[in-house]
């Protein structure tokens, strides 16, 4: 296997690799969004638990009803227990999305492993204006599965409580969110690494279609030249090919300026 062969297949595990945190970090956000809500439901619950617990109802006009108190801490209870599970569930997400990134990645260093020695170091550390290095692509994939890992085990930790401890659960929705504010850095890094390496792919889209059109107008060039034909009579029995390269450039192109306009918002 030659260096540019060993190089293409490493690009191709990436780009794959990519392609599925995109996806991953939707579902990610969308969890999270989720789980904000109920987390704030969670502490309401708990705050009405204590509440319940301060009020002595016998010396309230409610005490004609001898059971209203036991009933009502039975029904929170009951609500608290219904909401965790929901939490769980996304919890379950969250699980799936660590899981599926943490394949990925090691996928990809696997890949690498294989075709280090036919890559070479130098080739590795190889970056132009337009694409970053194998190696920081690694590195990237690297802090990203490792932000999932933690993110995921911290919450899982913090989720980790006791009906009893209503003060605490009262200060979920602070400590939760508190998360969020010490992993914004790393959260960035991980929505600014798809973004490059979304816009890596359209572009080498829009170049590798551009070549196709190349291509295409080389060979009509030399094919009139050796054979004398007529250039119109051949663009009409090529039109289909011509038009669906034409459109695929402009498509590709127009892709590429509309996502370096979103980056640089």
């Amino acid at each position: 296997m030659s260096e540019a062969t060993a190089l293409v297949s490493i690009q191709q595990s990436l780009r794959r690799c990519f392609d599925v945190i995109e996806k991953q970090h939707e579902e990610w956000k969308l969890a999270i969004t989720e789980c904000d809500s109920i987390v704030t439901t969670l502490s309401n619950l708990a705050e009405q638990l204590q509440a319940c617990n301060k009020v002595t109802f016998e010396k309230t006009p409610l005490n004609v009803f001898s059971d209203l108190q036991d009933r009502l801490y039975f029904k929170l209870e009951a609500a608290m227990d219904l909401t965790l599970e929901k939490l769980n569930d996304k919890m379950c997400t969250l699980q799936k999305v660590r899981d599926t990134v943490s394949h990925q990645v090691g996928s990809v260093l696997y890949v690498y492993e294989i075709n280090m020695e036919k890559l070479g170091l130098d080739a590795s550390l190889k970056r132009s204006a337009l694409s970053p290095s194998v190696a920081d692509m690694l590195e990237w994939l690297q802090d990203i599965e490792k932000y999932y890992r933690n993110q995921y085990i911290k919450r899982k930790l913090l989720l980790q409580l006791k009906h009893n401890r209503l003060s605490e659960i009262q200060n979920l929705p602070r400590v939760w969110g508190e998360l969020e504010d010490k992993t914004a850095a790393k959260q960035q890094l991980v929505q600014g690494t798809v973004r490059k390496a979304r816009l890596e792919k359209i572009f080498i889209s829009a170049c590798y279609t551009f070549t196709c059109c190349v291509i295409l107008i080389t060979e009509l060039c030399l094919h009139c030249q050796s054979g004398g034909c007529d250039v119109l009579f051949y663009i009409r029995n090529h039109e289909a090919k011509i038009l669906s390269e034409i459109s695929l450039v402009e498509t590709t192109l127009l892709g590429f300026l509309g996502l370096i306009l979103v980056l640089g918002q």
